[in-house]
């Protein structure tokens, strides 16, 4: 088996929900989505999660990991495809559900999974949840890393 970290492997494509898809920050707050105009991500958020996730799964296997927004991206052996169903943020908990995919170079499945994570936010700041956030995107890397080191090689 190669090892994962000699794999190419690349990120994309990204879905969000709707309610998402939006630069500014949206906070569920009881049974509504509150919209902060002011506080804003600094690229679109399928982006941003897409970034933070290429980074600490490139950390995981020890070789950079591309986003399809990338050059690099079009020589991969590996394409992950995210399915966000969930990026929900509450003053008390961040949460992630991602259903994903893992594909050969020529498109053929090679593997399928979910990951769902959940992590309080220490003090219910914007600091607090965005490294809430970070913790469920680490969780999300670490189950696509196990998945990827126990495909067979190329």
């Amino acid at each position: 088996m190669q090892p994962p970290a000699l794999q190419r492997v690349a990120l994309g494509p990204l879905t969000l929900p709707e309610s998402l898809r939006r630069p500014q920050l949206v906070m569920r707050l009881g049974e509504r989505l509150e919209v902060y105009e002011q506080r804003r991500w600094i690229q679109p958020l399928d982006a941003e999660i897409a970034d933070a996730l290429a980074e600490r799964l490139g950390r995981r296997l020890a070789a950079p990991v591309a986003t399809l927004r990338q050059a690099a991206a079009a020589g991969a052996t590996r394409r992950i495809a995210l399915d966000v169903r969930r990026f929900e943020s509450t003053p008390a908990m961040a949460s992630l559900d991602v259903l994903w995919s893992i594909a050969d170079g020529l498109g053929k499945r090679l593997a399928d999974g979910r990951t769902e994570a959940r992590q309080p936010c220490a003090d219910g700041g914007e600091a607090a949840l965005i490294a809430a956030h970070g913790a469920n995107l680490d969780r999300l890397a670490a189950e696509l890393a196990q998945a990827l080191a126990t495909l067979p090689a190329e």
